[in-house]
């Protein structure tokens, strides 16, 4: 069978309550098992070098409302979303 670059499901931190309310309140979903940063309001999964500043530069969430966010983002290790395979449903 040939090898693939697409990523497959590894071990990918469970965020404490605290962390994934953050996320919730910037419009942004972590999605498990495939990890990947969402942005709901956009429809798109976010490069993890480009998603702490989405929600500043697309939907004009405050800086102060997002201090913390790439340190939290860092810590995910999340995948760049062209290497994700794509779901049963195309998306």
């Amino acid at each position: 069978m040939a090898s693939s670059s697409v990523h497959r499901q590894q071990s990918h931190p469970t965020l404490p309550p605290a962390k994934l309310q953050k996320l919730e309140r910037l419009s942004l979903y972590y999605n498990l098992p495939e990890a990947a940063i969402i942005c709901p309001k956009c429809g798109f999964t976010l490069s993890p070098k480009r998603a702490s500043e989405h929600p500043g530069k697309k939907h004009g969430i405050a800086r102060s409302a997002r201090h913390g966010l790439k340190p939290l983002l860092s810590s995910l290790n999340l995948p760049d979303p062209d290497t994700l395979a794509p779901r049963p449903s195309g998306s």
